[in-house]
């Protein structure tokens, strides 16, 4: 394995690692991620959420995106089956 490969595959790593945290977090503010129709991620966030912590978790759920929606569909798939 090159090292330019290496340093990808870490980076996808840490990046997946962050985003469980973003989720876990989410969880314990009372916030809900879910998927809508088409791939979209919603944010179903309580109204005692401060309007500065709901603007970081748009942001930074939109930063982790990718990561996050394959972390969505993995746990909705093992709720299905």
């Amino acid at each position: 394995m090159t090292a330019r490969r290496a340093r990808r595959r870490s980076a996808q790593a840490n990046a997946t690692i962050v985003a469980r945290a973003l989720l876990t977090k989410a969880a314990k503010l009372g916030i809900h991620v879910d998927l809508a129709g088409g791939g979209e991620l919603i944010l179903i966030m309580p109204l005692r959420v401060p309007r500065e912590t709901r603007r970081w978790f748009f942001h930074w759920i939109d930063e982790f995106r990718n990561e996050i929606l394959a972390i969505v569909q993995a746990e909705n798939a093992e709720r299905v089956s």
